[in-house]
C-alpha cells in the first residue's frame, strides 16, 4: 500500500463514482492563534488517497486518523471506518480516496500537532499542524498598521 496523497485543507470533498477528489486550500501546516487553549473554530480536512495492489484490496481494513499534540498525548480519537474490499479483476492497482472534517478542535499548547493515519492498526503516514501564539493586537493598533 502506498500513500499518495496526505494532507491538512481548508475544504474537501469526494466525488463518488468518478473517484476524484475536490481539494481546496491544501497543505495547512501552521495555524496562528492569539491565546491558549484555543478552539480553532474552522473546519481541518484530512485528505489521503491510498494506493493498493489487487492482493491488499481484496482485504477489508480499518482506516483511522488520530490527532497527536506535541508532547504525543491523544488530542482527538475518532471512531474507525472499514475500507471495503474491492473487485480485484478490474485493475492493477486501486486508489481509494476519503476526507474527515474534524471542527471546532481544541489547542492547548502551542507546538507541532500530528494528524496520524493508521491503516489496520499500522502507521502509514502523518501531517504536521504547527500551532504558534502571536501576541493579541487590539484593533487601534491594526487600524493604524493598516494605514
Amino acid at each position: 500500500m502506498r500513500v499518495r496523497v496526505m494532507c491538512l485543507a481548508r475544504y474537501a470533498e469526494i466525488i463518488h463514482g468518478q473517484n476524484v477528489l475536490n481539494i481546496i486550500g491544501a497543505g495547512i501546516e501552521e495555524i496562528a492563534v492569539d491565546s491558549l487553549p484555543h478552539v480553532y473554530g474552522v473546519p481541518l480536512y484530512t485528505v489521503a488517497r491510498l494506493s493498493l495492489s489487487p492482493e491488499e484490496a481484496i482485504r477489508s481494513r480499518s482506516v483511522k486518523v488520530t490527532v497527536l499534540t506535541p508532547s504525543g498525548d491523544m488530542l482527538l480519537n475518532p471512531d474507525e471506518f472499514i475500507l471495503p474490499q474491492l473487485d480485484p479483476s478490474s485493475s492493477e492497482r486501486f486508489n481509494t480516496n476519503f476526507v474527515i472534517a474534524f471542527a471546532n478542535m481544541t489547542f492547548e499548547t502551542a507546538g507541532t500537532h500530528w494528524f496520524v493515519l493508521t491503516v489496520g492498526g499500522e502507521e502509514v503516514d502523518r501531517v504536521p499542524l504547527r500551532v504558534r501564539q502571536v501576541e493579541a493586537r487590539d484593533e487601534a493598533t491594526q487600524d493604524k498598521e493598516e494605514q
